[in-house]
């Protein structure tokens, strides 16, 4: 596998916090209650905005997140991790 796949293969879509409470149907102080929290993992750019990893946003909130596994192929879907999440009474 050449080097620009490797990296390309961990590439990561980022987010903003708007665009995560949108999807999940929640109020946008509430993603941002969550940051705060340390409940979901976000980048803070120099700016001081908020960016997220949706994968690990997904996999958090779906209380699957784990610091020391990368996410895999076993990782719940969007639309699992949303469902689960709704059922959970949260947001």
């Amino acid at each position: 596998m050449s080097p620009m796949t490797t990296k390309s293969a961990h590439a990561e879509r980022l987010v903003k916090p708007s665009e995560v409470a949108r999807s999940l149907g929640v109020h946008h102080n509430t993603v941002l209650s969550w940051i705060r929290a340390g409940r979901i993992p976000h980048v803070k750019t120099p700016t001081g905005h908020y960016l997220l990893p949706w994968a690990l946003v997904m996999q958090s909130l779906s209380g699957t997140y784990d610091l020391s596994l990368p996410a895999g192929d076993d990782a719940p879907s969007e639309k699992e991790a949303v469902s689960r999440l709704r059922r959970s009474g949260e947001g």
